[in-house]
Parts: C-alpha cells; sequence; structure tokens
C-alpha cells in the first residue's frame, strides 16, 4: 500500500508519482487533527485526509468476493440445517402420537354387574382355615402385626374380625361357616387371622 495527505483542498500534489488509475482506487478515511499532524508548509490546517491506495485491487476484489461467498454458504447451510431438524423433530413427534393413537384399544364396554373383590379368585384357590391366630389385647398393635406380615406374598388375611371364638352365636355355627370368612389362597400360603378379642381378661 501506499500513503500520501491531502490538503483541505482534496486535490492530489502534480509532484506525487501515484497515476490517475490509481487515484480513482483510493480509499480516503477521514480523521480527526489529533490522530495525524498536518502536512506540508502551511501547518494551521484544521482536518487531515488519509488515503489509502490499493496497489492489486483485482486481488483484493477476489479476496472480497471470496469471504462474501463463504460467508453466504455458511449461513445458508446453518439455516438450512436448522430447518431440517425442526421439520424432522415435528414429523417424528406427529408419527409417536399416531402410533399411540392407532394402538390404543377403546375400552370395553362393560354391562355385567360389578363384582366385589372377595369374591373373585384364581382357578386352583380354596378357602382354607386360618393357619395362625393373633391373639392380643386392645390396642395393643395387632393390627399393625397383621398387615405388615400381609405385606410378604404368601400371607393371606381374613378382611375382618370373624369372632368365631369370642361370639357363641358364630362358634355354633361351626368351622365350615367359619372357613367360608376367609380369603381364597393358593396352596402354600399362609392365612391369618386377628382379633384382640380372643384375649380373655377376669372381669
Amino acid at each position: 500500500m501506499d500513503w500520501m495527505e491531502i490538503g483541505k483542498s482534496g486535490k492530489i500534489n502534480s509532484s506525487d508519482p501515484w497515476t490517475d488509475e490509481t487515484a480513482r482506487l483510493v480509499v480516503q478515511l477521514w480523521l480527526p487533527k489529533a490522530a495525524m499532524r498536518p502536512f506540508g508548509p502551511d501547518s494551521s490546517h484544521s482536518d487531515c485526509v488519509l488515503v489509502v491506495g490499493v496497489s492489486r485491487p483485482k486481488l483484493a476484489a477476489l479476496f472480497l468476493s471470496v469471504m462474501l461467498l463463504s460467508l453466504f454458504l455458511t449461513f445458508h447451510i446453518l439455516y438450512d440445517s436448522a430447518v431440517y431438524s425442526i421439520q424432522a423433530a415435528t414429523a417424528i413427534s406427529e408419527n409417536k402420537i399416531s402410533i399411540l393413537t392407532n394402538h390404543i384399544p377403546n375400552p370395553p364396554v362393560i354391562n355385567q354387574p360389578v363384582v366385589f373383590p372377595n369374591r373373585i379368585h384364581f382357578p386352583k384357590t380354596s378357602r382354607r382355615l386360618p393357619q395362625c391366630l393373633i391373639i392380643g389385647v386392645r390396642k395393643c398393635g395387632t393390627r399393625a402385626l397383621l398387615e405388615m406380615l400381609y405385606l410378604h406374598p404368601r400371607i393371606q388375611k381374613a378382611a375382618g374380625e370373624v369372632h368365631f371364638f369370642d361370639r357363641d352365636e358364630n362358634y355354633l355355627r361351626g368351622l365350615e361357616w367359619y372357613r367360608k370368612k376367609m380369603p381364597h389362597s393358593f396352596r402354600g400360603q399362609i392365612t391369618i387371622e386377628k382379633s384382640p378379642s380372643y384375649f380373655v381378661t377376669p372381669e
């Protein structure tokens, strides 16, 4: 690059070796007075002009064109990839929703009356007399103990307190009535019944 300074008139000095063609390709940058000193015998210039000349304008134009083309292609690729990813995500979500809606069966219409759980039992199960009785006084934790034991898969418990042994009217009904009050259980499961009333204390 070549440098030269021009005064207020903005004309190129005739003594300068620059040609007219090169002078047309210069870039003028206006700078404040504090940025550079005035040139020439007259030191009262208020402003100065810095002129930058390009020695190879064709090469600079080619470089600028390549840079602008690269930026355009980069932004174009980024935009296309963003649009494609959004469309792909939308299509995948729509496909999942359609698959789920197509595979969800319609809820069956229940025309039969509701059956209580104590009437439902699996095959190969039967009602058995309790193999274990939990006997205690009131508020001593018999229910808590039974609920804890019922968490085990091999434990079955009676639905409520049967009061077979402490009430004469129930005892007179016999063991078959007592067995029917027990839940269905598989072979190998233990049926447990509890009642704090089985604990007899003198009154």
